[in-house]
C-alpha cells in the first residue's frame, strides 16, 4: 500500500464513526463532487471499503497505514470483533493464525457453542479447538455446555492472541 497516496487524500478522524477516514480536499468521484471533511468509504459486508484509482481497499488497512506510517505484511485485526469499528485503538497487527483465534459461532452450529459438535457414533458432544492449524481434541461430554466449558478453558490457555470467547447472537 502506498502511504503517500492515501496520506495525500485522507486523514484519520476517530469522531467520524466506523469509517474513521475523511477526505482532506474536495474531489470528484465519477460525476459526484465530494467535499473536504466528508466521510470516506462505504459499508461492504462486514467492513468499510473505499475505491481509490479503480482499486478497492479495506478502510481499516488504510487507517493502520496512516497511523503507523509504514507498510505491513500482516493482517489487521479488529480487537472487539466489529469489522465496522475502525478506531485505531480497536486495530492491531495480526498473523493469519492470530486472526483465526477470533472465530465466532456459525449460524448453522447445532450446539450453539463454538468448538462443540454432536458425535452421532458415540451419542455424545465433543469439544475441540484449533491451534496453529491443528485440531486438538478436548474430550466427550454429556451436554454441549460441558463441552463449551472445556473449550473456553483451552482457549484461555492456548489462544494467547485472543484468549476470550466472543459470543454473538443468532441474529447477528
Amino acid at each position: 500500500m502506498n502511504f503517500e497516496l492515501f496520506n495525500d487524500r485522507f486523514k484519520y478522524d476517530p469522531s467520524n464513526g466506523g469509517s474513521s477516514l475523511v477526505y482532506k480536499k474536495d474531489v470528484v468521484s465519477g460525476t459526484r463532487p465530494i467535499r473536504k471533511g466528508s466521510p470516506a468509504g462505504c459499508k461492504h459486508g462486514k467492513y468499510w471499503v473505499i475505491t481509490v484509482d479503480k482499486r478497492q481497499y479495506k478502510v481499516h488497512r488504510i487507517v493502520w497505514l496512516l497511523h503507523s506510517g509504514k507498510d505491513f505484511d500482516t493482517q489487521i485485526d479488529h480487537i472487539n470483533g466489529d469489522g465496522l469499528d475502525n478506531r485505531i485503538e480497536n486495530l492491531r497487527e495480526a498473523t493469519s493464525a492470530d486472526n483465526r483465534q477470533n472465530i465466532a459461532v456459525l449460524r448453522n452450529n447445532r450446539s450453539g457453542f463454538i468448538g462443540v459438535a454432536w458425535q452421532e457414533a458415540t451419542k455424545r458432544w465433543t469439544a475441540s479447538i484449533m491451534v496453529n492449524g491443528v485440531r486438538k481434541f478436548l474430550g466427550y461430554y454429556q451436554t454441549p455446555e460441558e463441552g463449551f466449558e472445556a473449550y473456553t478453558k483451552a482457549k484461555r490457555e492456548l489462544h494467547t492472541f485472543n484468549p476470550e470467547v466472543r459470543v454473538i447472537g443468532k441474529d447477528e
